[in-house]
């Protein structure tokens, strides 16, 4: 089957590189966190932009400052980095390409926040298979029904469903 992402992947994938690229390595315990929502995906970032740049500057042609030049270098000999600083300009423009509105950044003191906004939609990704069996929601009330506070082995839970 052939998935199509709300998000491009390439983007999303960009998102991910540069933020484990630009992350900030010093706290321990610190990660890279991502947050899917049902209108957008986070990517939040233990780490700063360098000095004096903000988001507007990072959206125009500008020379690359990773925070963590020796990774960036793997990265770029891996062929995961395709090019140093243009990776912005990647992510907006396969968000353009998919309707979407550019990515968003929130700049906090300790870290930055990636933001792909989409559409809302209320069909799952994939068909769903037709339903065999009524839901269990029934089944489920009247299990913490009869459980209620009291333990029950197998045998007389069953009769107490009449199962």
């Amino acid at each position: 089957r052939e998935e199509h992402l709300t998000i491009p992947y390439k983007a999303i994938r960009e998102g991910v590189v540069n933020s484990l690229t630009h992350r900030s390595y010093k706290e321990a315990g610190g990660s890279v966190g991502i947050a899917i929502y049902d209108d957008r995906v986070e990517i939040e970032n233990p780490g700063t932009f360098p000095p004096n740049w903000d988001a507007e500057k990072m959206k125009s042609e500008h020379e690359s400052k990773p925070q963590n030049p020796l990774l960036a270098n793997a990265l770029y000999k891996r062929k995961v980095l395709e090019s140093w600083g243009r990776g912005i300009g990647l992510m907006m423009s396969e968000c353009r390409k998919a309707g979407l509105p550019e990515p968003e950044y929130r700049i906090w003191s300790d870290s930055v926040t990636l933001i792909f906004k989409c559409e809302v939609t209320n069909r799952p990704s994939t068909d769903q298979a037709p339903t065999k069996h009524r839901p269990s929601t029934d089944q489920v009330f009247a299990l913490v029904k009869i459980l209620n506070e009291r333990e029950l082995s197998v045998k007389e839970i069953m009769e107490a469903l009449e199962l």
